[in-house]
């Protein structure tokens, strides 16, 4: 029982430091990130922004490539890891670096074959066409060549040290991004900004293998017995699916608006993901620390066990991304306002869409890393293909239609649609128990959250009809007060939330003894 009490202390600390080390790290990074980015724009142009997203999410699509092989064994790695069975993570890392491997040269044979297209997924743009295909193969040359080190990181994120991943990507980026600015100012050139930019990424993952082979010397040992039998390699083409549809859904929305709207509309709309993406960063991790935890929890623990876990987490990722969500929504128009005037905002409704989205990708994020923990994706194959249809369908019709607003709508309909089949599967199928108290739990973290957003968004407009710089304080105080004193008093009595508010306790208790110890 003291072993056992000592392992969860552990994991816990491992948790609350990849947390911590994380959102210091992210803050900094996010104040030079809007450095960055204001340079960009004023220094190249607004369109190149566009270009930019463009083109992370054509090769974020090249990145299902591996059919989810890769997703599916560094789920599997977790349990060797937990269980501490030295020949099966060699076997599985060995597979690994195979696997992403022929994932480098698929995507390098994949993205030459897009090059063919670029003509049609660009026309009409305002960069000139050979410039934009001569970026486009820097791009993907680099793109490829990161495959081959990107999954140190992953492992060491698996061993649940995140908190180093965190300090060398954060160093590699506060390195580049100043670089970056320097050379915007110099060069005022789009070529080397994605030169520094992929390179810097590649840097990252190159310094986590070395922290690999010295931490985990055992992993490179070479044996007769560390070969992976075929049945073990054609198991995991059961993920694909799923995978497939994954990368497509969250990579589809900036190519449509490049499509329907241009880049210059698609740069408008990446500066108001950026800030989402900013935000959510910070919340991701906290969600990345426990997932690796998390996921080795779940791969001992009983079904009982697993559920509440699930509980717990979703409603804390709730509790914070409800939040966050309602202050981009509030405050994104304002900020853009201030830091890059009137011709770069959006109405209100594409960007509470956009944020809603987020919301619900977090908030049912321990529902679905669990579904992928259980392998619950070897059922009912054919649920991500329609997942996709409803995407591209429902986000092509309404885009044409209403924009960037009828592009979200469809990948809102695909997320609903996702969540409901995803939890049925987990609950029912693989779990033995009824889904329907975790539907009707996330229901009412939406529609509550819904809620607060319209009350914090029409209060806010009530009280200020222009944007400066005091009622812009005064807009991020109410989006700190309203929402959150809303979810108190909906939430204070779930068990959820007492859960949640003695573990935050226990934290400050710790950290409390070890600042006293300290002190003494």
């Amino acid at each position: 029982m003291k072993i056992s009490n000592e392992i969860n202390s552990s994991r816990k600390a491992r948790v609350l430091l990849s947390s911590i080390t994380g959102i210091i790290f992210a803050l900094i990074s996010m104040v030079l990130s809007f450095v960055l980015r204001t340079v960009f724009i004023k220094k190249i142009g607004i369109e190149y922004v566009g270009l930019y997203t463009f083109l992370t999410e054509i090769f974020g699509l090249l990145s299902a490539v591996d059919g989810g092989i890769c997703s599916s064994l560094f789920i599997k790695i977790h349990k060797p890891i937990a269980t501490n069975d030295t020949e099966e993570l060699r076997n599985t890392f060995s597979l690994i670096r195979i696997v992403y491997m022929i994932r480098s040269l698929a995507v390098l044979l994949i993205g030459v074959i897009l090059f063919a297209f670029l003509p049609w997924l660009v026309h009409g743009v305002e960069i000139p066409i050979d410039y934009i295909k001569y970026i486009y193969i820097v791009y993907l040359l680099i793109n490829a060549a990161s495959y081959l080190f990107i999954y140190y990181e992953f492992l060491l994120e698996a061993y649940q040290k995140r908190y180093l991943t965190n300090t060398i990507s954060f160093i590699v980026t506060v390195a580049s991004t100043i670089l970056n600015i320097a050379c915007i100012l110099l060069f005022q050139s789009f070529f080397v900004y994605i030169l520094i930019v992929t390179l810097s990424q590649i840097l990252t993952f190159y310094i986590c293998k070395i922290i690999v082979k010295r931490e985990h010397p055992e992993l490179f040992v070479i044996t007769k017995s560390n070969r992976p039998a075929l049945p073990q390699v054609k198991e995991m083409f059961s993920i694909t699916y799923y995978t497939l549809s994954s990368v497509v859904v969250k990579n589809t929305d900036n190519i449509l608006v490049t499509k329907l709207l241009g880049f210059t509309v698609n740069g408008i709309y990446s500066s108001y993901k950026m800030l989402n993406s900013q935000i959510f960063s910070l919340v991701a991790k906290i969600k990345y620390a426990a997932q690796d935890s998390s996921r080795n929890f779940i791969a001992v623990s009983d079904d009982a066990s697993s559920i509440k876990l699930i509980d717990n987490l979703s409603f804390l990722y709730f509790w914070i991304s409800g939040f966050c969500i309602i202050a981009l929504s509030v405050l994104s128009t304002p900020f853009i306002w201030l830091w890059l005037g009137e011709p770069y905002i959006l109405t209100i409704l594409p960007v509470f869409l956009t944020a809603l989205t987020l919301f619900i990708d977090t908030t049912c994020y321990p529902m679905d890393d669990a579904f992928y923990s259980t392998e619950s994706y070897k059922y009912r194959k054919w649920v991500p293909i329609v997942e996709v249809i409803i995407n591209l369908v429902v986000s092509i019709i309404l885009g044409i239609k209403f924009g960037i607003a009828g592009i979200m709508i469809g990948t809102l309909c695909s997320q609903l649609y996702k969540t409901t089949r995803r939890a049925y599967i987990l609950y029912n199928i693989r779990l033995k128990t009824s889904c329907l108290l975790y539907l009707k739990k996330i229901t009412s973290y939406t529609v509550i959250t819904i809620f607060a957003f319209l009350c914090t968004y029409y209060i806010a407009n009530a009280l200020f009809s222009t944007v400066t710089i005091w009622n812009f304080i005064i807009r991020i105080l109410l989006c700190i007060l309203i929402p959150n004193a809303i979810f108190y008093i909906v939430f204070r009595r779930h068990e959820e939330f007492k859960y949640t508010k003695n573990v935050l306790i226990e934290i400050l208790k710790k950290v409390r003894k070890k600042n006293d110890s300290i002190d003494t």
